[in-house]
């Protein structure tokens, strides 16, 4: 937990060591936990829904997934719908 007076950096660090403590990692690692936080959530709700509509960037469509959708979509009964975009979200 955050304790008073810790700056934006000491903060984030915090966090990377709580996961890193977490995940059981020997060496030292920097992730913040706004993503786990939301790769969490995603997780949750995939596990609910029927289909999952991805919209990717029509111009780089490989470069604009997460790396993680595919196994996280591994064995759940739901459609998938990819769909490629060129105009700016």
């Amino acid at each position: 937990l955050a304790k008073r007076g810790q700056n934006e950096d000491e903060l984030l660090l915090t966090v990377a060591e709580q996961f890193r403590r977490r995940e059981g990692q020997a060496s030292i690692s920097w992730y913040p936990g706004h993503i786990a936080k939301a790769e969490k959530a995603l997780q949750n709700v995939l596990s609910r829904v029927d289909v999952v509509v991805e919209v990717r960037d029509a111009r780089i469509p490989a470069s604009t997934t997460h790396p993680m959708v595919d196994a996280w979509l591994k064995n759940r009964n739901c459609k998938r719908i990819v769909a490629l975009n060129k105009v700016d979200m």
